[in-house]
């Protein structure tokens, strides 16, 4: 979708720096915490790439990631994990209540997965 099309050319860009994919659990779950990476840089918010299903991957797979028709980048996927996304919500928004509009987006569109790992932008 167009967030996480976005999401992988700012990685891809270093706008998301020091991040260099998405994150990992042991990532996300220090930053939806403490608000900070694991080497605790001060980030935000969580950077993750979410999908519906994990049938047929596995950690070590590289996923060709496409937008709009095209190749744009490879995702080498270390980490895939299903996230706790009451807990991010209470902690990144501090709501749980789906009448906020991001916390009704992370609970009730986002995919139940997470996928991590480093991305590699590709030529165009």
């Amino acid at each position: 979708n167009e967030r996480q099309a976005c999401d992988v050319f700012c990685l891809v860009h270093g706008a998301f720096s020091p991040l260099q994919g998405f994150m990992e659990e042991t990532a996300y779950n220090s930053v939806v915490k403490d608000m900070r990476l694991p080497e605790k840089q001060l980030f935000g918010l969580p950077v993750t790439l979410d999908v519906q299903s994990i049938a047929g991957l596995k950690e070590g797979d590289k996923i060709l990631l496409k937008w709009e028709g095209k190749e744009v980048a490879v995702l080498e996927a270390s980490s895939i994990y299903k996230p706790n996304k009451v807990v991010e919500a209470k902690e990144c928004y501090g709501t749980s209540s789906l009448e906020h509009p991001t916390v009704h987006s992370l609970i009730a569109e986002l995919g139940q997965y997470y996928i991590g790992g480093k991305v590699h932008g590709l030529e165009s």
